[in-house]
């Protein structure tokens, strides 16, 4: 199901302060940084990531998690609550700015980027003309474009996300689990060259959506969990590694 551009607004809009809440428990910080760094600058060995562009920031926390690796961080996000939460929160320095903006629309106008991320973002979107070539509009030849999201190829973790649309209401409909061999192919379709692709957390992607007390009892649980993600990707066959929750492909313009 498509979402109108309004109905996407509103719908995250009422639910932002509880997303909001996840971020809030150091626990799930913790996972969730661990998980950016891994996927924006370990898998792509790209500790400088010059002037970055993360389209669908939400309330803009991976400007923190990606602290001291650009040069500047520009998150843009159809939902204007989380715009105001961000630029108040982070948007402290000029290296830093968050813009209330529809990438999908035509005419939107930010200029070059070296880095474009989309964090678990892409998912959320339609896949139109405009939306690819705008990105494209926003790259240089050098420029490396991250797609982080998650895919349908563990069953188990579809049946688990059936079962979390049912119960959670800030879950949306318009959400699309991708395959990424099909993903990796509509990418080529709309001139894109696709360098790669990475799998990684079968346990923090899962539990940073999460929380429960006492905080300090989940932290432990938390550090756990990262350093068994760790051990799995390290040991892991590749083959076995795709059943995990998240896959980042990275891309340039052809």
């Amino acid at each position: 199901m498509n979402l109108t551009e309004e109905n996407q607004r509103d719908h995250y809009n009422t639910n932002f302060n509880k997303e909001n809440y996840k971020h809030s428990n150091y626990g799930s910080y913790l996972m969730r940084k661990e998980i950016s760094q891994n996927f924006f600058l370990k898998f792509p060995n790209r500790l400088k990531l010059g002037k970055v562009l993360e389209i669908g920031c939400n309330n803009g926390m991976l400007s923190q998690y990606l602290d001291g690796y650009y040069d500047f961080f520009c998150g843009i996000d159809i939902a204007d609550k989380a715009i105001d939460f961000a630029n108040q929160k982070f948007a402290v320095t000029n290296k830093v700015e968050f813009i209330n903006l529809n990438i999908c629309n035509k005419d939107n106008n930010l200029g070059k980027f070296d880095t474009i991320i989309f964090n678990s973002s892409l998912h959320h979107m339609p896949f139109t003309i405009e939306l690819f070539n705008n990105i494209q509009s926003y790259s240089k030849e050098s420029t490396l474009i991250i797609f982080l999201e998650p895919h349908s190829n563990n069953k188990l973790f579809q049946i688990a996300r059936y079962i979390r649309a049912k119960i959670d209401k800030s879950f949306t409909e318009d959400q699309n689990f991708f395959n990424p061999e099909k993903l990796n192919s509509k990418l080529k379709d709309y001139g894109f060259d696709v360098i790669k692709n990475e799998y990684y957390g079968f346990l923090t992607p899962a539990f940073s959506e999460v929380s429960f007390p006492p905080e300090f009892i989940f932290r432990q649980f938390a550090k756990l969990f990262i350093m068994l993600d760790k051990f799995l990707y390290k040991f892991l066959p590749k083959g076995i590694l795709k059943y995990s929750w998240k896959y980042g492909t990275y891309c340039k313009i052809k």
